[in-house]
């Protein structure tokens, strides 16, 4: 991981309840299709807006994390992009051969580093108040222009009914 770059955001490393579903090696399995009916879009200029629906699909085994989708539908500063393929190795988290991030038993933290900008990717699994999971995500991109961040709380998409 590149170490000159500082894009995630400290208050996101909230402690919160341990609701992650772990696989084999103790490390949290984010599968599913997940969904947000708000969430928010913020920019460290000072613009920010809400969003009206953050969707995001994960396929992952022991050894791979895909991205299938990411959609924030949001006023001001939408995102959507997908498929990205992530490898695990033990608790380290690789694309593209190069060390990203890290996972663990509920939290997925990666930062990548292009020539023109930094993202940051980054899932927490916790409870609501009666136990179902809910799925933090932070998308956080930052360029010469600044840095904008899309946050949400998703559930699974199967449990919303």
């Amino acid at each position: 991981m590149k170490k000159n770059v500082s894009i995630i955001l400290t208050s996101f490393l909230l402690t919160f309840t341990n609701a992650a579903s772990a696989n084999a090696e103790g490390i949290a399995n984010f599968s599913g299709h997940w969904i947000a009916s708000v969430g928010k879009v913020s920019s460290n200029v000072g613009l920010s807006s809400n969003c009206s629906r953050v969707e995001i699909i994960i396929e992952q085994s022991d050894t791979a994390i895909l991205i299938k989708k990411y959609n924030a539908e949001c006023a001001m500063f939408g995102s959507s992009w997908g498929p990205v393929s992530m490898e695990i190795k033990g608790t380290k988290v690789f694309e593209n051969g190069e060390e990203v991030g890290h996972i663990s038993a509920d939290t997925l933290i990666t930062i990548s580093q292009e020539p023109s900008a930094a993202y940051a990717f980054n899932l927490k699994l916790i409870s609501d108040a009666s136990g179902k999971p809910i799925m933090e995500s932070y998308y956080g991109v930052k360029n010469g222009v600044g840095a904008i961040a899309t946050e949400a709380n998703l559930a699974k998409a199967n449990e919303l009914f």
